[in-house]
């Protein structure tokens, strides 16, 4: 636990310590408010710091990630468009009951100017005994008793005038004929009408007005809402109207005022009581009712609280379609039912989307956690889902499957490495260490492997103190055969050559033509038809600098003499092809200050970086150059010009040198 989770922690248990204690105290321990100061500061930075590692560790899953994006992307805009459509159809509601309280309002002032031209025609029509305030008594009389309500009259027929009325004792001079509508009073409320006869035999006026009683607003809509005036006055400013709230909310859960006190404190804007559902709802709104002040004549504004349900809006609303009612219903709850199956559909086909995607996931990170480990022998499941998921796993299994064949066959290369190390030593002990010393003849050799080991082949065999034959071949192929076969070339050459040593008057007994004949018998015998070796084989004698020698196929080697190259031409098959073949040979008497060079095809066709061979000619030029100088010297700048000339071109065959200069 991190030391801001501590702090916290210390935080909340100090807080519920000192909430503890002070409720059995029954006051605040001393210091309560620093606590509740360290609490909310503790609680901020608990917020800033260890929320997001509380979030990303929450997260780090796959499968909670996509949860929360499932929420976000399916249930957030499902909830929020429900909100949308709900407080949409709340405001649409509450409006459409708002109009039909004003449409109301406005019938029953049509009603009122009715009965007064009612009156007036009376009026207009009387008999002359009969007084105008006669008819407008019986009036009243009569359309009080009809419609349970104070009426007021103030009747002007000619010159006479009937007033039969106890609150509004003359028509207001800011009325003006075929006006109706609602009238502010100082203590109450009045639904007014003025009207007049243009076309009398005398002039007509009656001011017809009804005061709004207790039950007027509540008996507006019985069906539909309750309806409460709630503000007996607003001002119309630039800003709106002003309403300002009160202390004491009265009944209806709606209370303003406007600087004047409610007229009808008992009536409420409770719903109409029905049957209700959870999603019957009560529907308060406010609806602006115009009215005009009874002695300024100016224009003001009441509000009504109205209060109802959805239930008895639709109710309302779709009253018009009798037993067809029932079909709208029915259109929106197979609408509702509809998207509720597409919903519980996509709810478990996305569950199973989830599962199968944190599942495949799952597969591999436990997969790249063996890998890890280094266990490539795992292999993850493979969901028969036919989707890219399963294809994913195809490729990982056979992504490790090569991967542990590859480390297979880098084991099996090392191995294999090891051994052409080993074979590498074993061959370059096959190679002479130490050329012989001779009286008249200087000798140097060097063989370059292009690969671990070589199927070039040099030797310088003593044959006594005064004797040695020099011996250079290439055996056909490269690498671990051809090795083997340089191995048994030597083996069975060396095996010659000591066989048939000098006899005891110190002459030799044998010749290179023989032993290559022999050695072309053996070796054919002895291996693959494919196999053979081209030999050049030479038998020196120090005390009259005669060299004899038998070219098998090999390369003929280059005779420095006096500043000029010469080749010791031979013809003969290379040893191994044919059996039975015999070969020539030939002498050749070796002078002071003479270079001998054989070497293999690796020196004359090594090829540059555009493919281009060596070639006899630079070679000759170059032992031109440097024929005077040591034979070491010499094997180095032929290795040099090599390596200049191929350049970081990977050496493609042996390259083997075997020099002799006569001193």
């Amino acid at each position: 636990m991190s030391n801001t989770n501590k702090v916290f922690l210390a935080a909340v248990l100090l807080r519920v310590f000192y909430a503890a204690a002070g409720t059995l105290l029954g006051r605040d321990l001393p210091g309560a408010g620093l606590v509740s100061l360290f609490l909310i500061v503790a609680a901020i930075i608990f917020l800033i710091v260890s929320v997001p590692k509380l979030v990303r560790r929450l997260l780090w899953r796959v499968r909670h990630r996509l949860l929360v994006t499932w929420v976000f992307v399916g249930v957030v805009p499902i909830v929020l468009i429900s909100a949308l459509a709900a407080q949409g159809l709340y405001i649409l509601m509450g409006q459409f009951v708002g109009y039909m309280t004003t449409t109301e309002i406005s019938r029953r002032a049509d009603l009122l100017r009715g009965s007064a031209q009612t009156l007036a025609w009376n009026l207009d029509h009387r008999a002359p005994s009969v007084s105008p305030e006669t008819i407008a008594r019986t009036f009243m009389t009569e359309t009080s008793a009809a419609q349970r309500s104070r009426i007021g009259v103030i009747a002007r027929a000619g010159r006479d005038v009937a007033v039969i009325s106890d609150d509004i004792l003359e028509i207001p001079k800011w009325s003006t004929p075929a006006s109706s509508g609602l009238v502010r009073g100082r203590d109450r409320n009045y639904l007014a009408a003025h009207v007049t006869v243009n076309d009398a035999k005398e002039p007509v006026e009656v001011f017809l007005y009804e005061v709004v009683a207790e039950d007027f607003f509540k008996g507006l809509l019985p069906d539909v809402a309750g309806v409460r005036l709630v503000a007996a006055r607003a001002t119309a400013t630039a800003a709106g109207v002003d309403i300002r709230r009160t202390d004491e909310p009265r009944k209806g859960r709606v209370s303003v005022n406007t600087g004047g006190e409610d007229p009808n404190p008992s009536i409420d804007a409770t719903p109409p009581a029905g049957r209700r559902s959870w999603w019957d709802v009560a529907i308060n709104w406010l609806v602006v009712v115009p009215a005009t002040d009874l002695t300024k004549g100016t224009n003001e504004q009441l509000i009504a609280a109205v209060a109802t349900r959805p239930s008895l809006v639709v109710k309302k609303l779709f009253s018009n379609l009798g037993d067809l009612a029932v079909l709208p219903f029915l259109l929106v709850v197979i609408t509702a039912c509809t998207l509720l199956v597409v919903e519980v559909i996509s709810i478990l086909f996305g569950a199973k989307l989830t599962r199968s995607i944190t599942r495949a996931v799952a597969d591999l990170y436990e997969g790249t956690k063996k890998v890890q480990s280094g266990d490539f022998s795992h292999r993850i499941p493979v969901r028969k889902t036919k989707d890219q998921l399963s294809e994913l796993a195809g490729s990982f299994n056979i992504m490790t499957e090569r991967i542990e064949n590859l480390i297979t066959e880098v084991k099996e290369k090392q191995r294999l490495e090891n051994e052409l190390q080993i074979a590498r030593d074993v061959q370059s002990q096959l190679f002479p260490k130490e050329l012989p010393h001779l009286k008249t003849l200087e000798l140097w050799g060097g063989c370059q492997p292009a690969r671990m080991v070589s199927g070039d082949y040099y030797d310088v065999v003593p044959l006594g103190l005064d004797r040695a034959a020099l011996a250079i071949g290439d055996i056909s192929g490269k690498g671990i055969s051809a090795a083997l076969l340089m191995a048994h070339v030597q083996s069975a050459l060396r095996s010659q050559l000591m066989r048939r040593g000098p006899n005891g008057d110190g002459l030799l007994t044998i010749t290179p033509a023989s032993i290559l004949s022999i050695l072309n018998d053996h070796l054919y015998t002895s291996s693959s038809p494919e196999k053979y070796a081209t030999f050049f084989l030479g038998l020196y004698a120090d005390e009259n600098a005669l060299l004899t020698y038998t070219n098998a196929g090999h390369l003929a080697p280059m005779l420095v003499r006096s500043g000029k190259v010469q080749r010791l031409r031979g013809e003969g098959f290379p040893v191994g092809l044919f059996p039975g073949v015999q070969y020539e040979q030939q002498s050749l008497r070796l002078e002071p200050g003479d270079l001998l060079v054989a070497f293999t095809d690796g020196v004359t066709e090594a090829p540059n970086v555009s493919g281009e061979e060596y070639g006899d000619q630079r070679l000759t030029d170059l032992l031109v150059r440097c024929s005077e100088q040591s034979l070491d010297r010499v094997a180095g700048e032929i290795t040099d010009s090599l390596a200049e000339w191929s350049k970081d071109r990977e050496r493609h065959d042996d390259t083997t040198l075997l020099l002799a200069r006569r001193v």
